[in-house]
């Protein structure tokens, strides 16, 4: 019986060897290593030969040794057999993200089948415009990006055929915003994307994450979405911890859900206070950004419209927060603040979108306050704190459409459908 452990236990270390060698052919990098990001060949080498391994101690150690490879021979083939579980019942593909170290990250080219090759939002857009064509474009953050509503009926290609409706020109919309950005990235995003476009009209709608990140410890000037280590998981799909599925499963369905909940797990409506200041530096950044993007878009020849971004906190009563607690429940298990400090810090920020549209002639503010507050079910329009459902992207995607139009009028010696020039 001894040469067969033996014998296997070669056959074990040498197959282990030769997957190990094809790891490190295909590209395997010391980084992954480091980072735990191993693909199955890596992992499936080293399970091998840890399996030859014990089994030539076990050779050569007697009775004890075999007892324990009897127990740890089962135990790394139940692992196995759930690796392979944990693989076809979760499947992740590549992520569609691109990381960069200006922009932090923005959508592979077709990533999803509604992203372009350009990684924009919808059809492909020929780059030379056509002439009487009118090129709205879009950008910021998931709320211009309209997540988790069709394409086809968000709120951008909504507004598009609500303008043109009015029959004048042939409209257009580029829509380049990317779920979780900050004004930062938007600024940088129009450059990089949406000028070579030639819009006429650029409609910044961003503001919510600048908020949200500007409470959390790893806030730094313009922090993005990639600089938070939850976020950069998020977006590289490390979906393996040490090579293996199974664990990553475990870790993320359990354990990181359970921490997650557990943080700031009181309620919103019994959530005191934290103390947490204010971040100032955090709004003056944003406005400067804001400023950036408009100089950036009328010195391509293009006008800025400003989007007074809604939310749940202007539909909702304090005395009803109880109420709408499910659709809290994604902001307030990651970040601190009670509801009467996240009421605060959105009404700061939305009076510094007033101000700054009303200190520069040539920016549109388009808000959709009013509207919001006036519908029946306000807080049907919210899938979330800040995301539409279908009826408030619709509501959205209308007041917009009706406060271009009043522009239009207002500026009627342009001859421009929505008051662009």
């Amino acid at each position: 019986m001894l040469p067969g452990r033996i014998s296997a236990s070669a056959a074990a270390c040498l197959a282990g060897g030769i997957l190990l060698v094809l790891a490190v052919l295909a590209g395997f990098t010391p980084a992954q290593l480091i980072l735990g990001d191993w693909p199955p060949i890596f992992l499936a080498g080293g399970l091998l030969l840890l399996l030859g391994v014990t089994l030539r101690w076990a050779a050569r150690s007697g009775r004890a040794a075999v007892k324990v490879a009897a127990i740890a021979l089962p135990a790394v083939a139940g692992f196995l057999v759930l690796e392979v579980a944990a693989r076809v019942t979760h499947p992740f593909g590549p992520s569609p993200w691109l990381l960069d170290g200006e922009l932090g990250y923005e959508y592979r080219p077709h990533a999803y089948p509604e992203i372009n090759g350009d990684g924009l939002r919808g059809a492909p857009v020929p780059v030379p415009k056509r002439p009487g064509v009118h090129r709205l474009a879009v950008i910021g953050d998931s709320c211009a990006f309209d997540l988790d509503i069709p394409w086809e009926t968000s709120w951008p290609v909504k507004l598009q055929q609500l303008l043109a409706r009015d029959g004048t020109r042939e409209v257009e919309i580029i829509n380049a915003g990317i779920p979780g950005y900050v004004s930062a990235q938007a600024a940088l995003r129009l450059q990089r994307r949406v000028l070579k476009y030639r819009p006429d009209l650029v409609i910044v709608f961003v503001g919510w994450n600048d908020l949200n990140y500007s409470q959390i410890p790893q806030w730094k000037p313009n922090v993005t979405l990639a600089g938070i280590p939850q976020g950069y998981d998020w977006l590289q799909r490390r979906r393996t911890i040490a090579g293996s599925r199974f664990l990553a499963v475990c870790w993320y369905r359990v354990v990181a859900s359970w921490r997650a909940d557990t943080v700031y797990r009181t309620k919103p409506s019994k959530r005191p206070p934290t103390g947490i200041a204010f971040n100032e530096q955090a709004l003056d950044l944003y406005l400067r950004n804001l400023e950036t993007i408009r100089l950036t878009t009328e010195r391509a020849g293009a006008r800025l419209a400003v989007v007074a971004w809604p939310s749940l906190l202007q539909v909702t009563p304090a005395e009803r927060v109880r109420e709408v607690e499910p659709k809290l429940h994604a902001t307030f298990r990651l970040l601190p603040w009670s509801w009467d400090e996240w009421q605060t810090g959105y009404a700061r920020y939305q009076d510094a979108i007033r101000r700054f549209a009303a200190q520069k002639p040539s920016v549109i503010l388009l808000d959709p306050t009013p509207a919001f507050r006036a519908a029946k079910d306000g807080e049907g329009l919210f899938a979330d704190m800040v995301h539409f459902t279908p009826a408030g992207s619709e509501l959205l995607a209308q007041t917009l459409a009706d406060e271009l139009r009043m522009a239009s009028r207002e500026r009627a010696h342009s001859g421009n459908v929505a008051g662009l020039r």
